[in-house]
């Protein structure tokens, strides 16, 4: 788990960055989550293309590191690296709820 947050850390352009493809995976999560769930095997497939379509968009991710991130964001790990680099910002800035 630490490594994800490690690439995104080091690779995320901005903070802003980050928060916009958090922002935008989750909405699509839930969106999916309450259309009712598609048929498991396409319902992988397409997450996994939306992920490495976002990831591409607001990190400019490219290569191995792309494929890692999109690896994580099937699996889980990476929203818990970006919801957790977003709440120790907001821990270290002083910041509440964005």
């Amino acid at each position: 788990m630490r490594e994800v947050w490690q690439l995104v850390q080091r690779l995320a352009p901005s903070e802003t960055a980050i928060h916009m493809v958090w922002n935008a995976l989750l909405s699509r999560w839930e969106e999916w989550r309450l259309s009712g769930e598609p048929e498991m095997v396409q319902a992988k497939g397409a997450w996994r293309k939306l992920a490495r379509a976002l990831l591409q968009a607001h990190l400019n991710v490219r290569g191995a590191s792309l494929e890692a991130l999109v690896e994580a964001a099937c699996n889980g790990l990476l929203f818990w690296a970006l919801e957790w680099h977003i709440s120790t910002l907001k821990q270290r800035t002083g910041r509440g709820e964005t």
